[in-house]
């Protein structure tokens, strides 16, 4: 059948993964097969980024009805801001994938907000967050070349608001464990 066998199956709890608890995966982008994890649905204030479309197949393919189309949100502006409502669980992380080797964003963390809407803003309590891991896994595990994960590491549990901030940043994925 092959020519050689599969490489073995790594084990969660030896790598940086948080496999004990379920993950949730949030992007927009197409084919997205759950509805209920839309990057979009984590915006939270004013969007002062834009929103992209980075396609990945050549309009033959598109033509044929495939669809493989990878929106995310990009910032213009060194001080725009993308607010995004996360839900920390006992692991006390939350992963960003950074796409083609964009600049590294700031972040900011509001701790314990509970049901912030689209009249959120951010106070100015807010803390820039330092537990930071430039090697995280949203990003297809070191696939995506010039795709750079980064790690919020030593979040309380509870609900909070995580703006990114800095220009040039294009976000796509945000990996959550809430339980």
């Amino acid at each position: 059948m092959y020519p050689q066998s599969p490489p073995a199956p790594v084990l969660c709890e030896k790598t940086a993964m948080h496999c004990p608890q379920k993950v949730q995966c949030y992007s927009n982008f197409l084919p997205h097969f759950n509805t209920k994890f839309h990057l979009s649905d984590l915006v939270v204030g004013k969007l002062e980024w834009e929103v992209l479309e980075k396609g990945e197949l050549s309009a033959k393919w598109k033509s044929l009805g495939y669809n493989d189309t990878k929106w995310h949100y990009k910032s213009n502006s060194p001080t725009a801001r993308l607010n995004l409502k996360v839900t920390v669980g006992a692991a006390g992380v939350v992963q960003f994938c950074v796409m083609d080797g964009s600049a590294v964003p700031d972040f900011y963390v509001d701790l314990s907000v509970q049901n912030p809407g689209m009249d959120y803003a951010p106070p100015d309590t807010a803390e820039q967050w330092a537990s930071v891991r430039r090697e995280g896994t949203a990003c297809g595990k070191g696939k995506t070349p010039g795709h750079l994960g980064v790690e919020l590491f030593g979040l309380p549990r509870g609900e909070h608001v995580v703006s990114v901030v800095n220009e040039g940043v294009r976000i796509s994925t945000v990996l959550m464990w809430p339980e």
